[in-house]
């Protein structure tokens, strides 16, 4: 019985760390969002990565 016990906080540190992880990507694509919707359209910003 212990040994569940065990496997079972072992899975629910796991979903734990899954979620902060998925919250943290929901966070990223937001911002990213936002960055692209402030850009203006076409415009290059110097260093871009894009090559002729």
């Amino acid at each position: 019985m212990a040994r569940l016990r065990e496997e079972a906080e072992r899975v629910q540190a796991a979903l734990d760390a899954a979620e902060h992880a998925l919250a943290r990507l929901a966070g990223a694509r937001e911002t990213v969002a936002e960055v692209l919707a402030e850009a203006p359209a076409g415009s290059e910003e110097p260093g871009s990565c894009r090559t002729a």
